[in-house]
């Protein structure tokens, strides 16, 4: 398998976002931090996955659907 390496600014904004959804529901700030490491597990394994998005930078940028908890 493919790996992935998160920068300490992205260590911490998933921190951040743990925390800011635990404030409510511990158990949903758990069920978003497990959805997140499955859609970095499945981007590391497949880097081509998603839709270009021209229409929103003049950079190359490519979308990737969200997953709801």
């Amino acid at each position: 398998m493919k790996r992935f390496v998160l920068t300490p600014r992205a260590k911490q904004d998933v921190n951040d976002i743990w925390d800011y959804i635990a404030d409510d529901n511990i158990e949903a700030a758990d069920r978003v931090l497990d959805a997140l490491d499955s859609a970095m597990v499945r981007l590391a394994k497949n880097p081509g996955i998603g839709r270009w998005r021209e229409e929103l930078t003049d950079k190359r940028t490519a979308s990737f659907p969200s997953i709801r908890t």
